[in-house]
């Protein structure tokens, strides 16, 4: 009789501890979520081939897209001049061979409309408990306006600068 108490004692332990790493797995999902549904950057999950495994929102409006989702499965070679594209795939693929990640690259990246645009971008490897390379995660930041603003500030010292110059001692 002592045996079957122990027994569904045990079952019972079990079954809370399923419970517990459900909920704090839930727990985790839920926060990744809302970290990418407001975060202002573009982030991007993607597996070893470079297809896009998870999308923000802001992503997902970079690449013109209505629903993330339309993005899974999919490359930057759907979205991206193919020059471009096949740039990030090689780089990419740079970085799961190497592990080495970009971290703040500067990029122009204009919009379709050939507006001025630049982005501050991050990759970096994602391996599994065995080192195993399983993608990249992306994240890139629009900074077109402190660029602009930063342009505009040197062309007022510049104009500054030539007028003091011209003024007689």
């Amino acid at each position: 009789e002592n045996g079957v108490s122990h027994g569904s004692i045990g079952l019972f332990q079990d079954i809370t501890e399923r419970k517990l790493s459900e909920e704090a797995l839930r727990y985790e999902r839920d926060l990744l979520q809302v970290f990418m549904d407001n975060i202002p950057d573009s982030v991007y999950f993607k597996d070893s081939a470079s297809r896009f495994i998870r999308i923000n929102k802001t992503q997902s409006h970079f690449l013109k897209l209505n629903d993330p989702q339309d993005a899974i499965g999919k490359t930057d070679l759907d979205f991206q001049p193919p020059e471009l594209a096949q740039q990030f795939l090689d780089e990419e693929k740079q970085i799961i061979e190497t592990g080495q990640p970009i971290i703040n690259r500067i990029e122009f990246n204009p919009t379709e409309e050939g507006k001025p645009r630049w982005l501050s971008a991050t990759k970096v490897p994602v391996r599994d408990s065995s080192g195993q390379a399983l993608g990249t995660i992306g994240i890139s930041r629009d900074i077109t306006e402190q660029k602009e603003s930063q342009e505009k500030l040197q062309t007022l010292f510049l104009q500054q600068a030539a007028i003091l110059n011209n003024i007689p001692d």
